[in-house]
């Protein structure tokens, strides 16, 4: 397999980027990390969601908080960059703030270049859909997600893109910080009082696939 990456690598790919999960990282030991990195892996996307390790256990993701600063800290000792993917809502209605501010702390210990966030849009097939029919799980109302991406990019206090241009955003949004700060969190306040929780509900109805 190493071969086969090598080979790739010198016929013109210099950087190999993939997804991975935190458990993927955890299995892997610093030198392991370096070799892949020496192989041509760079740019991980890892959907994260979350910083707070009570939504993380709610939704059995199979890691807490901890976890995710212990194993990108290991991916920056291998000189290995990575992206996050934050899940707006995940947590639930009344949960937002704490799982913003909580995620806060958790990425600004860490260097992500970029912090993508996706907004949760449940489909019949999926287990919290199932959960919000049996009345286990309560869906954050459209205007919660706002207050939540305020509170998260008013309190990440490091160095990093932030990419709102997904199909789950009703408003698509993009920027640097902090350099951008001010102009992101003004474009998320006027769109929350701008469009009421019906119109961004009927967005949100309306996706038919992400």
């Amino acid at each position: 397999m190493s071969v086969s990456i090598r080979k790739y690598v010198c016929e013109g790919h210099p950087t190999i980027g993939c997804f991975s999960r935190i458990t993927d990282i955890r299995n892997k030991t610093v030198e392991d990390l370096q070799q892949l990195h020496h192989l041509g892996f760079d740019y991980l996307t890892i959907g994260v969601e979350s910083g707070d390790s009570e939504t993380l256990t709610r939704v059995n993701k199979g890691y807490l908080s901890e976890d995710i600063v212990e194993q990108c800290r290991n991916l920056e000792e291998a000189d290995i960059h990575y992206h996050f993917f934050y899940l707006v809502g995940l947590g639930g209605h009344g949960n937002g703030e704490r799982n913003a501010l909580r995620s806060a702390g958790v990425f600004n210990q860490l260097h992500p270049v970029s912090i993508g966030f996706l907004s949760l849009t449940l489909f019949p097939e999926s287990q919290l859909y199932q959960e919000i029919q049996e009345g286990k799980f309560e869906e954050a109302t459209e205007h919660e997600r706002f207050d939540e991406m305020i509170t998260l990019i008013e309190h990440l206090h490091i160095q990093t893109h932030i990419l709102g241009r997904t199909v789950s955003n009703p408003v698509p949004f993009t920027g640097s910080l902090p350099h951008d700060r001010v102009s992101l969190l003004q474009e998320l306040r006027d769109a929350k009082v701008e469009l009421s929780e019906e119109q961004l509900r009927s967005y949100r109805d309306s996706i038919e696939s992400l």
